[in-house]
């Protein structure tokens, strides 16, 4: 049992590259309250509309309201915490500001996981205490303090904005920049820039909604104005630069 365990242990303690996988991103368009433990709940801070944020995980409330936890790279906030970590003070050094997994407690077989947080090398400080673990006497645990200002992360409401999945910030700041600079209407800006198109937008409308198309089907029997953009979840059809159909 204890072999078994070990690799899936070691896995657990690698360094990790990031704070989460992002799955998608949110434009704020108002005003809008941001929650450090979850919606509506812990401390609230205020962010202005019209910015791109990354978005990590979401979920619904009692009321089936959408929730999206985000992180706002340009808004940060202090940590300060102890714990446990594996690594030893050299290793530790060599990954400079990569973050490294900081554990609540030692690992125990058959015990519950203990809780995780991701810190840059460089703010975390050896406090010269270790405790191994009954089950896996192999791995030296040092006690550890850290100090680091991170990425705020929390709570805002899918109603402050619009939510894009699988879509980035930057594809986010730079369409709306685009479409702000060809005076779009109020209306047509929101809808493009939730991902929705009509007929009768333009070929510039579409990639401004949807990105590039993944492939481009030229109609040349009929008319070398005529084509299909091929996307994964639909087709778009052109007549001179304009759609007139959407499957």
């Amino acid at each position: 049992m204890k072999r078994s365990l070990l690799p899936i242990l070691l896995l657990l303690l690698l360094p990790q590259s990031s704070h989460g996988e992002e799955i998608g991103a949110f434009f704020t368009r108002v005003n809008a309250y941001v929650y450090e433990d979850g919606p509506e709940a812990g401390k609230r801070y205020l962010v202005r509309p019209r910015q791109a944020l990354p978005v990590l995980n979401l979920k619904t409330d009692r009321e089936d309201k959408l929730w999206l936890y985000i992180s706002h790279p340009k808004r940060t906030v202090k940590r300060t915490g102890t714990g446990w970590t594996p690594l030893t003070p050299g290793e530790l050094l060599g990954f400079g500001r990569k973050p490294v997994r900081i554990f609540s407690d030692v690992f125990e077989d058959g015990s519950s996981p203990p809780e995780v947080t991701e810190v840059p090398a460089a703010d975390v400080q050896l406090q010269n205490v270790t405790k191994t673990s009954a089950h896996f006497p192999q791995i030296v645990w040092h006690k550890v303090r850290y100090v680091t200002d991170s990425p705020l992360l929390a709570w805002i409401s899918s109603g402050a904005g619009i939510f894009r999945p699988n879509k980035t910030p930057d594809y986010l700041s730079r369409t709306y920049v685009e479409m702000v600079s060809r005076n779009l209407k109020k209306e047509k800006l929101k809808r493009l820039l939730s991902g929705v198109v009509r007929v009768g937008d333009t070929a510039w409308d579409v990639e401004r909604a949807l990105g590039k198309p993944l492939r481009v089907q030229e109609d040349q029997a009929a008319s070398p104005n005529r084509f299909t953009w091929q996307y994964s979840s639909l087709s778009i059809r052109f007549e001179n630069q304009v759609v007139n159909q959407i499957d």
